[in-house]
């Protein structure tokens, strides 16, 4: 019985880490499921939580950085939302004032963008995204 309880918190932490990151509760759910492997010999339940309790810091130890390491060498690192635009090229919409900023075309859609030198940027001039500052961009003409 006690063996068919570990197996279902296995699940739960499994799932549980379907909708986090980071692995911490993947942790648990590997020592849920070898708890239940354990639980077989028939022991107490305080010896089930102890087994438990140390293969949880050992997976928290060895095996998280681990996999954490081999995420961060596949370049998993994916830009996304507004961080997606830098690096994007553009074009002028209407002439950037180096007080007031002026309108760019990114991507199909129309920005409200400041020159990041402060400079005058005319019509139809072509520019590259440097920065995302809330709803505007900071910008530079190409080259």
């Amino acid at each position: 019985m006690v063996a068919w309880i570990w197996l279902g918190v296995g699940f739960l932490f499994l799932i549980g880490e379907i909708f986090t990151s980071g692995f911490y509760l993947a942790c648990f759910s590997g020592a849920a499921f070898l708890t239940t492997v354990f639980s077989f010999l028939k022991l107490s339940l305080n010896w089930n939580l102890l087994f438990f309790a140390v293969i949880s810091l050992i997976f928290f130890i060895l095996v998280r950085p681990f996999f954490m390491k081999v995420l961060d060498r596949q370049g998993n690192k994916i830009s996304t939302n507004a961080d997606a635009l830098i690096g994007l090229k553009g074009i002028v919409k209407k002439t950037i004032d180096s007080k007031k900023g002026g309108r760019v075309i990114v991507r199909g859609d129309d920005w409200w963008a400041f020159s990041q030198d402060s400079l005058n940027i005319p019509k139809d001039t072509k520019i590259i995204v440097l920065k995302v500052d809330g709803s505007k961009l900071i910008i530079k003409g190409e080259n």
